[in-house]
Formats: structure tokens, sequence, C-alpha cells
């Protein structure tokens, strides 16, 4: 395969898997979007009917109007585009539906024995269909609770945001028509048109999770604090020092005597007001010298030379160490800084503390949330176990 198909593979399995993945990042719809605003009287969400539907569509009373497909019927022998991969409350999950435009294009590789795409897929679908899964027992709920004429108006909504993601795209890989864009994804087993029902489908999934996900919309200050203290270490950062270091090698310098003519010469210039930095760009033996002596931050426990470490965290900021002579060679450490371990004050984190709680907290409502629509439905795939 040339190295354009192989990075074929790569841009189409990334882009669909980026729209189509379970809880991906995208632009969920919050409870506060009107498309998710409490219906009109004649479209209610809350009543007797729509739950009763919701009820059928999750697989709690099988009838008439379901499709079943029992066990058996799930292919168990070669994976095909048209393969039951999956039931979901009795309705049936093919292996393209889950794995879209990757098995064409990797049936494009003709490099690949049919023993190697059988593995790939499989291992492909394994990683995909749980997030595929979710979102099909999700879409089951919504569309027993959310009438059609309010999904279209989601629909028709999203469309602007569509259009951004294309702009993206088209930008990212330098093209400058969607025609362009079509014809690229057309090689690859694609089209814009998948892309955007992926697209859809995830902003319905997100939008109607987020609905019912019961996240605050801020945190107690109290709770903010308790919080603080807690975690007081992650706001307590680690005692550090930023040093540099002039080394002198004996065997570059015609032995011991030379290495010593070397450094005292460096030693008078210091006295002098040169640069550190520059006296080890110039006189250095050490890689180093093409930082100018720079040997970044480091931490306690960071040196095999604990004696060296030690100086070096006894010295302020500017400070210099006496000559150190090895058995090789003569160093010079100079302190470029030197910073204690302090605690940040609480006011200047409590924002970034509401932040990240506010975030833990809504995946946690999102997570009882899938939990719930989990347990509203019956779900067997081809990895469950006989």
């Amino acid at each position: 395969m040339s190295s354009h198909r192989r990075s074929g593979l790569k841009f189409s399995a990334a882009l669909l898997l980026g729209l189509t993945c379970c809880g991906c990042s995208g632009k969920t719809l919050q409870d506060d979007n009107p498309v998710f605003a409490a219906a009109p009287p004649r479209n209610s969400l809350t009543n007797s009917a729509a739950d009763d539907k919701e009820a059928l569509l999750t697989g709690k009373q099988p009838t008439d109007g379901i499709q079943t497909v029992g066990f058996s019927q799930l292919n168990a022998g070669t994976l095909t585009g048209t393969s039951v991969v999956a039931l979901v409350s009795g309705q049936p999950v093919f292996l393209d539906d889950v794995l879209g435009g990757f098995r064409p294009l990797l049936e494009t590789r003709q490099e690949l024995s049919d023993d190697a795409r059988q593995q790939i897929l499989a291992n492909e679908l394994k990683r995909r269909l749980p997030g595929y899964v979710d979102q099909e027992l999700v879409l089951h709920a919504l569309n027993a609770k959310v009438p059609k004429d309010r999904q279209d108006a989601i629909r028709k909504d999203l469309e602007p945001a569509f259009q951004e993601i294309v702009a993206d795209i088209l930008k990212k890989e330098k093209l400058q028509t969607e025609s362009q864009l079509e014809e690229k994804l057309s090689r690859e087993g694609m089209s814009l048109p998948q892309l955007k029902e992926s697209f859809i489908r995830v902003q319905l999934v997100n939008g109607y999770v987020a609905t019912l996900a019961n996240s605050p919309k801020q945190i107690d200050r109290q709770e903010l604090v308790e919080y603080y203290r807690d975690h007081l270490s992650d706001y307590t950062p680690a005692e550090r020092v930023r040093f540099a270091e002039i080394v002198v090698r004996f065997q570059e310098h015609g032995g011991r005597v030379g290495a010593e003519k070397v450094m005292l010469d460096v030693l008078a210039q210091l006295k002098k007001g040169t640069d550190f930095g520059a006296l080890a760009a110039e006189h250095s033996d050490s890689l180093s010298a093409e930082r100018r002596g720079d040997m970044g931050w480091i931490e306690r426990g960071a040196l095999a030379d604990k004696d060296l470490e030690d100086l070096l965290f006894r010295l302020p900021a500017g400070g210099l160490t006496e000559l150190q002579t090895q058995a090789y060679r003569l160093e010079l450490y100079k302190v470029v800084n030197h910073t204690p371990a302090s605690t940040i004050p609480f006011d200047a984190v409590q924002k970034d503390i509401e932040e990240l709680m506010l975030k833990q907290k809504g995946a946690e409502a999102r997570a009882t949330v899938m939990a719930d629509v989990r347990s509203r439905g019956r779900v067997t795939t081809i990895f469950d176990a006989p």
C-alpha cells in the first residue's frame, strides 16, 4: 500500500472516531439549550405514554413492534459489514454501523492476509463497540422521550456547528472546497453525510445525557475550602533548584595542570563579573556548554550525586559552589534560581478548584445517568461468553 493510502487510513479512522466516540468532547447541548427545554404541553416528555414507550424501547416489555434477534443469530464466524455484532434491546447492530468506513478501507490493504484483516477488525470492533452500544441505549431512551419534531429542531440547530467542524477540517487538511473533502473521503470509504450523521448522533447523546444529569452549576465555598485542605500537597510545589555547570576535563587540556590553569582563569573572570553562562559556553567541556551550562530545574532526589545535591540546595539563587575536584575533571556550579516549598494561597487557586470540581461532579452525574440507562436496556454482543 502507498504511503498516501496508509495516511488516509489514519485520517479517516481518526476523524470518524472523533465524531462517533461516546463521551467525546464536542459542542455538547446543555440542559439550558432551548432545544432541550421543557416541551410544549402537547409534547410533554413526562406523560405516561412516553414512559411506556421508553420501557418498550429499552427492552423491559418486548412487543411485536420491536425486532428481536436471538443470541444464536449473532455471527460467530467471518466478520463482514452485515455481521450482527450486538443486540441492543432486541435490535441488531451491524459491524459497519460501528466501524463505518474502516472495514472497506482495511480491505484495500492487499498486503494483509484474510486472517490478519479479521484480527484487525475484531480488535477495532472490541475497542469501539462499548461506546457505540452506550450511544444506542441513550438514543432508544431519547426516541421514547423526545418527540420527532423536537429532534428535527435539534438537528437543524446543529447544522451551523457541523459547518464549523467542516471548516476546521478543510483548514487542517489544506483543502479549498467541500468537494475536495468529499473526494478525499470517498477514496477512503466515507462521505460528508456520514460524518454529519455521526456528529449529530454524538450531540444528541451528549445533549440528552447532559439534560438528565443532575450536576451543580457552582460549588459552595466551604466545599472548595475542604477540597483545598484535603489536597494541600497539590498546591504546595516542592523546593526546586535551577543550576548551571562548568566542567573542565583533564584529558582535554593535557592533564590536570592544564585543566587547573583553565579553571583558575574562569574563576578570575567570574570575580571580574563575567557572565557564568558565557564562560560555560566558552570553556566547559560538557555537552551543557551548548546551553551555556544550564542544567535545568531539579527537585530533591533528582541527582545521583547526593553530596552535590545537598550542596546545591544549601545555596541561594546566584550562589557559587567551591571548586569540585573529581578523578578526571574539575567542576564549578552556580545556582541560577532557588524556589522553596511554598503553599499557594486558597484565593489564588479557588477558581481552578471550582472548575475542577464542577468537571468531576459533572462526570459523576453523567456516569449516574449512563448507569441508569444501561440498567434499563438489554445488551448482548459477540464478545459475551456463551
